[in-house]
C-alpha cells in the first residue's frame, strides 16, 4: 500500500470557464491522474454543502494507490470563490501548482445558472428573475430547498475574479499560478493544453482528438428531475448497500436514471439589456483584473 499524499496540482476554477474539459484532458496523460471526485472541495470550509469529506485523512486518501512519479490533481471550481479554500491550500499543500482559468463573466453566470439548475441548486428557471433575486438570497429568502450553499446564487458576486485572484496572489507565489482564458482555451485547445502540461513538469504528450465535455444540459422534465436528483439519492444507500454484501462492483441505476433525464440542448440566450446590467455590475472587477495580470479585455465590454 502505497502511503497517502497530497495533490500536485488543484485547478481552482472559475466554473463554466472550461475547467472540466482540462482536467478530462489532463486525466488522459499518462502520467496525470485525476481525483474522484474530481471537485471534492475540501478546502471550501465556507461552503460546507459541496465538501464531499471532512477530514484531511479522507482527503488523501483521493490521492493514494499511485506511483510517486504520476501527477495527481482535483478540480474544485468554487476554491476561487471561496474565502478560506486558498489559505487552507497554501498550509497543507504548501508546494501545489495551481491552475485557474477564466471566461467573460456575463457569459459564466450565464452558464452557470444552467448548471446549478440542472444540479438542484437553482429552481429557478429563467435566468432574469434569478438575477433578480440576488437580493432576497443574501437576506436568506427563496433560497431552493436542495441548495447546497446560497452564496453561490450570487451571480453578482462569483465571477469578480479581480478580487478573487487578488486574495490568490497574496497567498500562493505568482510563479506557481497559470491562468488561462477560456476564450485562448476555446480557440487554441491544443496549444493551450501542451503549456499546461509543460508548466506542470509533465512529459509531452497530447490526446488524440479534443472532444466537447460538459455541453449544457437539462432535465427533460420535473418528473425526471425528481428521480435524478431526489428518488437518486433515496435509492443510492441501498444500492451502495447491496454492492457491499453481494460483492457487486457496479449496478448503473444512477446512471441510467441520468441517462433518462438528460436532453442537451443550448441555453435561451439571454437580453442584450440584462447583459449589460450584468457587465455593469462587473465592469470595475474587469478593469482591476487587467491591471492586475496586466491583459487586455476589450472583448469582454458589452456596450
Amino acid at each position: 500500500m502505497l502511503e497517502q499524499k497530497l495533490p500536485g496540482t488543484i485547478i481552482l476554477g472559475a466554473p463554466k470557464c472550461g475547467t472540466t474539459a482540462m482536467a478530462r484532458y489532463l486525466d488522459l496523460h499518462p502520467n496525470a491522474w485525476l481525483s474522484s471526485p474530481k471537485e471534492p472541495h475540501y478546502f471550501a470550509t465556507d461552503l460546507p454543502g459541496y465538501r464531499s469529506m471532512k477530514n484531511l485523512a479522507e482527503y488523501q486518501a483521493l490521492f493514494s494507490g499511485h506511483a510517486d512519479s504520476d501527477l495527481s490533481f482535483e478540480a474544485s471550481v468554487f476554491y476561487l470563490y471561496s474565502r478560506t479554500a486558498l489559505s487552507e491550500i497554501e498550509r497543507v499543500c504548501d508546494d501545489v501548482k495551481l491552475l485557474v482559468m477564466l471566461r467573460n463573466p456575463v457569459d459564466m453566470v450565464h452558464s452557470l445558472h444552467s448548471q446549478l439548475l440542472y444540479s438542484g441548486d437553482e429552481d429557478q428557471e429563467d435566468f432574469a428573475q434569478a438575477w433578480q433575486l440576488i437580493a432576497d438570497r443574501k437576506a436568506g429568502r427563496k433560497i431552493p430547498r436542495r441548495c447546497r450553499a446560497r452564496e453561490i446564487l450570487y451571480y453578482d458576486e462569483i465571477g469578480k475574479y479581480g478580487e478573487q485572484l487578488s486574495r490568490v496572489l497574496k497567498v500562493i507565489p505568482e510563479e506557481r499560478i497559470r491562468i488561462i482564458r477560456f476564450e485562448d482555451f476555446s480557440r487554441d485547445t491544443r496549444e493551450v493544453y501542451k503549456s499546461v502540461v509543460e508548466f506542470l513538469g509533465l512529459p509531452p504528450f497530447e490526446p488524440e482528438k479534443f472532444q466537447r465535455e460538459n455541453p449544457n444540459r437539462r432535465h427533460r422534465s420535473a418528473f425526471t428531475r425528481w428521480l435524478l436528483l431526489d428518488a437518486a439519492r433515496i435509492i443510492k444507500p441501498m444500492v451502495t448497500a447491496f454492492k457491499k454484501t453481494f460483492g457487486v462492483e457496479k449496478i448503473g441505476v444512477v446512471d441510467r436514471l441520468r441517462k433518462a433525464s438528460l436532453v442537451y440542448e443550448s441555453r435561451s440566450p439571454i437580453s442584450h439589456e440584462l447583459r449589460q446590467e450584468i457587465y455593469r455590475n462587473y465592469a470595475d472587477d474587469i478593469a482591476q483584473l487587467e491591471k492586475l495580470l496586466d491583459w487586455d479585455l476589450r472583448d469582454w465590454v458589452i456596450s
